[in-house]
């Protein structure tokens, strides 16, 4: 299966007016035939969360191609319990916690100032699961279908 995606984020005219930084981060990987991607968006509030969407994004991909480099990498191909698919979840939410704590603590940052969303999807021919901190949105368009499906309601 051959995957088509397109990440695009840019700064919203609130924050080119205020002449804040574009907060919102996304990106996707392809791993033979699983697909992963990943936006967050940073709390308007938080002083920095315009880098910690972005890392939490490079976080969450990173892990996928470490993952895809070891033994581990077939237990994306094939489909996960809802269990299973918890369990990967709450890795990848560790994974970004560790990382955003490791850059408070380097940068003398307040832990809050790098607070944002984060959704995540992973996606193969068979299988498809899905996570979400904060607010925002999956849609998914099954290919026999011109309508979109909300996948979760936003927090």
């Amino acid at each position: 299966m051959r995957w088509k995606a397109i990440a695009r984020y840019d700064v919203g005219t609130s924050h080119q007016s205020q002449e804040l930084p574009c907060q919102d981060y996304g990106d996707y990987g392809i791993f033979q035939d699983v697909i992963v991607g990943v936006v967050a968006d940073g709390a308007g509030s938080a002083k920095y969360s315009d880098v910690g969407s972005e890392l939490a994004v490079k976080t969450v991909i990173d892990w996928f191609e470490r993952v895809n480099k070891s033994s581990e990498q077939q237990e994306f191909s094939q489909s996960l319990s809802q269990i299973e698919t918890e369990k990967v979840f709450a890795r990848i939410v560790q994974e970004v916690i560790a990382e955003l704590r490791q850059l408070a603590s380097e940068k003398d940052y307040a832990f809050n100032d790098l607070a944002c969303t984060l959704l995540v999807f992973i996606a193969t021919p068979h299988w498809l699961g899905a996570m979400q901190i904060g607010d925002g949105f999956i849609v998914v368009r099954p290919q026999d279908s011109e309508d979109y499906q909300l996948l979760f309601q936003p927090d």
